[in-house]
């Protein structure tokens, strides 16, 4: 039995997870068009799995001038465009990279928020900033394998 339908079988994936991702299919499987059903799959299943940023979210929300406690509602509205828009930004990326088995790195991401100058930077500036920490840390370990 393999993972996916040991998966399938203990009830942790639904049809919405096979849906869609590949061009040659369409967003929607085989059929071409959307159903009902696989639009209800799709949106139970996402409702279900995606609060990922629920204690994040509302400290973003209040430092730019949100109530120090938001609706929840509100938060979870503003978790499905934070997954939907990274979810979307993968799969561009994945699309556009030229790695095997799906894989992509730092560049493709790049690649696809260059039109977009405040995220193209802050992405430039956090990738700058991550390499001299990495040359930090890596001087700092030398000298404490010399003492």
């Amino acid at each position: 039995m393999t993972d996916s339908s040991r998966a399938w079988s203990a009830g942790k994936r639904s049809a919405g997870d096979f849906v869609g991702g590949d061009a040659k299919r369409g967003k929607y499987g085989t059929s071409g068009a959307p159903t009902v059903a696989k639009a209800e799959a799709v949106s139970s299943n996402t409702r279900s799995r995606r609060r990922m940023f629920q204690k994040d979210l509302p400290l973003l929300m209040y430092g730019f001038g949100d109530s120090l406690e938001p609706l929840a509602e509100t938060v979870d509205a503003l978790d499905d465009v934070v997954v939907d828009y990274i979810a979307e930004t993968t799969r561009a990326a994945m699309a556009v990279s030229t790695a095997d088995k799906g894989r992509f790195g730092i560049h493709e991401i790049v690649f696809q928020v260059r039109k977009d100058p405040k995220k193209y930077n802050r992405i430039k500036e956090l990738l700058t900033v991550n390499r001299e920490l990495t040359v930090a840390r890596k001087v700092f370990d030398d000298a404490d394998v010399s003492k």
